[in-house]
C-alpha cells in the first residue's frame, strides 16, 4: 500500500504559544502593550480563552528586548503553594537577570529573613531555592520575595509578565496576596508588570472592583477576536504558502464555525492542510471546512463526555440550552423552553461556568466558549 506523505511543513499551529508566520499579527494591541510599558504602566491584559493573549504578549516582549529590556515570562498554572511560588520564581528571575554571577553572599544580602541555597536542576543547571523560617510563607517573607525584580533589576529595564495571575491569588488563606503585591509594586521604579490569565471574569473582579486593591492601579487591555480581515488574509497567505488555493467566500466560511478565535482557526485551518495538501485539485472547499469540524469533534468526543459528566445537573441544562441559543438574558419563558427551572438557579449555574471559562458573554450574550463542544451538544 502506497502511503501520501504530507511535503512541507503545515502553516498552521495550535496548542502552544505561536509566533513568527504562525501568529496573527495583531499590530495595533501588540503596538499598544509595547508602548504602555515604555510608558512605564503596569497592565492586565483581559480576553477569553482560545484568543491568544499568550502569544500576543511574547509577541511584545520580542519587541522589548529587542529595544533593550530584560523580559521574564513567568506561568503560575503549575504553582501549588505560596512556598513553590517564592522558589520558582526566585529562579526564574535569577535565571533570567544573570544573578548567579553575584554570588551566594551578595544574594543573601538581598534578603532579611529568606536564604537563597544554591542547588543543581535535574539539567546540571544551577537552581535557586529559598529557605524560610518558619517554613510556612508568611506576610514578610512574601513582601521579600516580591521585591526581588526590584533588587535585581539594577539599571536594567525589567517587564516581568505573570501568566494566569489568579492562581497564585488563590494560594494561601494566611496571606493576602492581592493587598501586599499592590503595596509592594507600587514602589517599583526599574520593573513594570503584566498580568494576564484564562479567567477573564475572576481577573475583572480582581482588577476592576472598588473594593479590592489592584482597582485603578493597573492599564487595562481587553484583547478581542481578529479583525475579520486579517483573519481573512492569515488563511489565505497561509495556504497559499503551500500552493493551495482558498477562496475569500470558503475562508469567510471557516472563520464563521470557528467563531474567529485564532485556536480553532487554525486548528480547522491545520485540519484541511493536511487533507488538502495530499489531492491534485489543491483546492479549499466547504465541504472540506466541514468534513475538518466533524474529525476534530470525533477525535474530542471522549473529553466532551468527560467534561459534560464533570458538570452538575443544572449545569447541563444551561449549557445545552445556550449552545442551542445563546441570550443575555434568562427569562420566564427562555427557562421553561429550556427547562431551566428558576431564573436565580440559572444564574447560579452561569457564573460558575463563566468563572471555569466555559461560557463567554459578548456584548451581553452568553455564548459556550468552544465553538466545536457547542456542536457536540447540539448534535
Amino acid at each position: 500500500m502506497k502511503i501520501k506523505v504530507l511535503e512541507g511543513k503545515n502553516p498552521f499551529a495550535y496548542g502552544e504559544v505561536v509566533s513568527g508566520r504562525y501568529f496573527y499579527d495583531r499590530t495595533e494591541v501588540c503596538a499598544d502593550i509595547v508602548n504602555s510599558v515604555k510608558s512605564r504602566l503596569n497592565l492586565v491584559i483581559l480576553g477569553s480563552r482560545r484568543y491568544g493573549k499568550t502569544s500576543l504578549v511574547h509577541a511584545a516582549l520580542d519587541v522589548l528586548r529587542n529595544q533593550g529590556y530584560t523580559c521574564v515570562y513567568f506561568d503560575l498554572m503549575r504553582v501549588a503553594s505560596l512556598e513553590d511560588f517564592a522558589n520558582r520564581y526566585a529562579a526564574v528571575l535569577y535565571r533570567e537577570s544573570g544573578a548567579f554571577a553575584k554570588g551566594v553572599h551578595a544574594l543573601s544580602s538581598l534578603f532579611r529573613s529568606l536564604k537563597p541555597v544554591i542547588g543543581m536542576a535535574s539539567d546540571g543547571s544551577p537552581e535557586i531555592a529559598l529557605r524560610a523560617a518558619p517554613r510556612q510563607m508568611t506576610p514578610e517573607n512574601f513582601e521579600e520575595v516580591l521585591d526581588l525584580p526590584e533588587k535585581l533589576a539594577g539599571k536594567r529595564k525589567l517587564v516581568v509578565v505573570l501568566d494566569e495571575f489568579q492562581e497564585l491569588c488563590a494560594q494561601s488563606s494566611r496571606v493576602n496576596v492581592e493587598k501586599i503585591m499592590r503595596s509592594v509594586i507600587q514602589f517599583h521604579k526599574r520593573v513594570q508588570y503584566v498580568f494576564l490569565g484564562s479567567k477573564t471574569h475572576i481577573l475583572k473582579r480582581m482588577f476592576m472592583s472598588r473594593a479590592r486593591p489592584f482597582y485603578n492601579s493597573v492599564k487595562v487591555i481587553t484583547v478581542a477576536k481578529p479583525p475579520l480581515d486579517e483573519g481573512m488574509d492569515f488563511l489565505r497567505n497561509g495556504f497559499r504558502s503551500g500552493r493551495i488555493s482558498l477562496s475569500e467566500n470558503v475562508a469567510a466560511y471557516l472563520l464563521e464555525r470557528s467563531d474567529n478565535i485564532p485556536y480553532y482557526t487554525q486548528a480547522i485551518a491545520s485540519e484541511i492542510f493536511q487533507t488538502v495538501a495530499l489531492r491534485s485539485d489543491r483546492k479549499v472547499a466547504r465541504e472540506d471546512v466541514d468534513r475538518a469540524v466533524w474529525s476534530m469533534l470525533n477525535k474530542k468526543r471522549d473529553y466532551y463526555e468527560v467534561l459534560f459528566s464533570s458538570f452538575s445537573v443544572s449545569q447541563r441544562n444551561l449549557m445545552k440550552a445556550i449552545a442551542s441559543e445563546p441570550t443575555g438574558r434568562f427569562t420566564e419563558t427562555y427557562c421553561r423552553e429550556h427547562a431551566l427551572g428558576l431564573n436565580s438557579s440559572a444564574n447560579t449555574a452561569l457564573k460558575q461556568l463563566v468563572d471555569g471559562g466555559h461560557v463567554d458573554t459578548v456584548n451581553r450574550i452568553h455564548h459556550v466558549s468552544d465553538p466545536i463542544f457547542r456542536l457536540w451538544m447540539c448534535e
